[in-house]
């Protein structure tokens, strides 16, 4: 069991996992622009350089790939709408459901996946040992909370207490120990390991726990659901806004060998992020398609609440500067070595694509 007070978090398993990985002969992969579209661009007359970047149909692309989940939420319904989309145009993408964070990381390091979203933290341990993974975008703001009993009054009140955490390796486990450490040096709670904000909410109703770091969207339930036995100890999308818990993240080998579906997968992204951002009910809708347990009697808040927050991005919602301060904000919970760099363990040069349709 870990203590609250002491922010270095013992990566020891998926460090193997990510080494064995990137002995295998996982490299630097290149840019977008570096692969070699299925069709070349027009040349203008006397000039050697095209006229104009490919389009997404000019560059290579299986549209056969796989997008890992796991604990899929609201965060996921603009993801999984894109993925639909896509299938439209012919895609064929696979969405298998995995229990463990650091297992598809693992997967999508091996090349067993090409594609998921979640955990930027775990992400980024296995980039700085080499492995092939790379960021693309993100899937969402930082929609994270912090929700207690309302015995407890303020983190100090943490000491002693049950806190549970989503992993070791999940980044609301980095922010909800930093936020300790930096509001109440000495606070050690009782930590746990429960995976799935949901599953985390009901066992906070189960009195099985006392706090832990809860979705926007699991919080706004169970505060409706159970009046004053809880309430907010802090807000991560108020406090970090820049930290970017959640992105998208892909195997970097079959990205350079296949940008026509990184730059697709992301466009459909940024088209479902901006119908979202125009019309809440249009999250509603997603909502219910994708996620049969929602709560519906508190949808309408919570969407409000989301698209109020601007937490589904149609510009992307990363950059390099956030990515740095992400980076940071890591190295310094000892929570990741330092040394990483952005270009490591990102590719912003798709998204940049995405944007310019």
């Amino acid at each position: 069991m870990h203590q609250g007070s002491s922010l270095r978090v013992p990566f020891v398993l998926l460090v193997v996992m990510v080494l064995v990985v990137a002995a295998c002969g996982a490299g630097a992969s290149p840019s977008p622009s570096s692969a070699a579209p299925s069709t070349p661009a027009s040349v203008a007359p006397g000039s050697d350089a095209p006229s104009e970047e490919p389009s997404p149909s000019e560059l290579a692309g299986s549209k056969n790939f796989t997008v890992a989940f796991t604990s899929i939420g609201l965060s996921s319904v603009a993801l999984l709408a894109a993925i639909d989309e896509l299938k439209t145009q012919g895609y064929t993408i696979d969405t298998p459901e995995v229990a463990d964070n650091n297992l598809i990381v693992q997967g999508v390091s091996t090349g067993e996946f090409q594609f998921s979203s979640g955990t930027t933290l775990a992400v980024m341990i296995a980039a700085k040992t080499g492995a092939p993974v790379k960021i693309i975008g993100n899937r969402i703001g930082n929609e994270w909370t912090v929700a207690s009993v309302a015995t407890i009054a303020d983190c100090a009140g943490l000491n002693g207490k049950r806190y549970a955490h989503h992993s070791e390796a999940a980044v609301s486990t980095a922010m909800g120990r930093n936020w300790v450490a930096e509001s109440c040096p000495g606070t050690t709670p009782e930590e746990v390991i429960i995976a799935g904000s949901d599953n985390r909410a009901n066992a906070l109703i189960a009195d099985q726990i006392d706090a832990t770091e809860l979705e926007l969207s699991d919080t706004i339930s169970l505060l409706a659901s159970q009046g004053d036995k809880f309430h907010v100890l802090t807000s991560f999308s108020e406090t970090l806004p820049d930290l970017k818990p959640s992105t998208i993240y892909g195997n970097s080998d079959y990205m350079a060998e296949n940008p026509g579906d990184v730059v697709a997968l992301l466009t459909a992204v940024l088209a479902e992020n901006q119908k979202i951002s125009e019309d809440a009910d249009y999250l509603k809708e997603l909502a219910i398609k994708y996620l049969p347990n929602v709560n519906q009697d508190t949808l309408d808040e919570v969407a409000a609440q989301y698209v109020e927050l601007g937490l589904f991005e149609p510009d992307g919602g990363v950059t390099t500067e956030q990515l740095e301060y992400t980076i940071g904000f890591f190295e310094d919970a000892q929570a990741l070595e330092a040394g990483l760099t952005v270009d490591q363990v990102a590719d912003l040069s798709f998204l940049e694509m995405a944007l310019g349709m």
